[in-house]
Formats: structure tokens, sequence, C-alpha cells
């Protein structure tokens, strides 16, 4: 199945995520396990608000910061807006391109939610930007079977961009039929994005 609107997305992607293993157990992301766990869930949910209660566990790294802001309600981390850089994070600060292709989704996925939480058009752009230089410049291969992401890529309204997503789909799937649980997870969080992308957008701010 090729699905061709957001509800056939997100119906798709929660089939998918309902075959994983219970994502109770450890999802192997070090110190941003705890607080990544809780977004995920959130966001699996539809919803972007804030979380009131006390925050789980402590990190460093855009990576964590911008996951850690998706539950406090605080702003995307600067870092990520560097005018400087057609990504969110530096290609040189990882060795291999495979890790960094894997952070570098897992920022856009948190940003997504980010921009939509708060109506932040300048997220929005800036995120926007950094897809279409994925899609020319990066194989979804690279990211493993880890498909963060996913949505900002299905929102795309280019075949590359659909595709692109498609093959995320795919990889989440191929070593044994059905995602990881940490795969699993991404994908529910994912198909809460394509919910959420057919509902009246929060005011916008710049």
């Amino acid at each position: 199945m090729r699905p061709a609107t957001s509800q056939e997305w997100a119906d798709l992607l929660t089939a998918v995520a309902r075959t994983a293993p219970s994502p109770d157990g450890p999802l192997h992301l070090g110190s941003m396990e705890p607080v990544v766990r809780a977004a995920l869930r959130a966001t699996a949910a539809g919803t972007t608000a804030p979380d009131p209660t006390p925050l789980p566990g402590t990190g460093e790294g855009t990576e964590w910061a911008a996951w850690h802001a998706l539950l406090s309600g605080d702003a995307p981390p600067e870092a990520l807006f560097d005018a400087f850089r057609p990504t969110l994070l530096a290609r040189d600060d990882y060795t291999a391109i495979e890790v960094w292709t894997d952070a570098e989704l897992c920022v856009m996925h948190a940003l997504w939610f980010l921009a939509r939480r708060d109506g932040d058009r300048r997220a929005a752009a800036r995120l926007d930007t950094v897809r279409t230089w994925h899609l020319a410049h990066t194989q979804p291969d690279n990211a493993t079977n880890r498909p963060w992401a996913l949505h900002v890529f299905a929102l795309g309204a280019e075949p590359e961009s659909q595709l692109y997503a498609q093959t995320l789909l795919h990889n989440a799937m191929a070593l044994d039929a059905r995602p990881t649980a940490l795969a699993g997870l991404i994908l529910a969080s994912s198909a809460g994005a394509m919910r959420l992308s057919v509902l009246p957008s929060p005011s916008s701010r710049t």
C-alpha cells in the first residue's frame, strides 16, 4: 500500500507500530532514553503540550535538548538554526554517516512537533529547508532501521519526499518483517503527527 493522504499514512503507521515488541524494555538510547520515550509516547497520543510531571532523566547535547524542550515547553535549541549549516547537526561531529543521519533525523522528528506545538514559523521553515537538503544529499538507508522523521518526509509534496518516507518504513521492517520496540514507538509518534497535520494549527509566531 502506498498511502496518499495523511489519514492513510496514520492508519498504516499505527497498524505497523502495533506489530512491534513491547516498548517497556530497554530502547538502547543511552541518557536520552527516558526523555525520548516519554516524548514519543506523548506525541503518539496526539499531544504536543508540555508534560507537567517531573522530567525524566538528564542529558546533554542538541539531540537531548530538542526532545527535552518538547516535554518542558522550552523553545527549540538555538543550535538548530545555524544559518551557515544546511543541516540541523554538524556532520563533522560524528564518525560515521549512518550515526550522523540517525541523529539528524531524530532531531528533525522532534523539531516538527516543536514547530507544531508553538506555531513556530521559523522552526517550520528551517525544518522544510533541511528536509529538502536531505532529499538531494542523503539516502534513507543511512538511518538503519530507525524511521525517525518519517512524518516530515511523508508530509512533503514532492514524489521524492514520499519515496523517502516509504523507504524509511520499509527499512524499519527489513530485519524481522516487523519494527523493533524503538521503531514501533517512532512509527506511532509519526502516526500522531499525521493526524495532527490535518487539524487547525496553533496560532503562528515567527
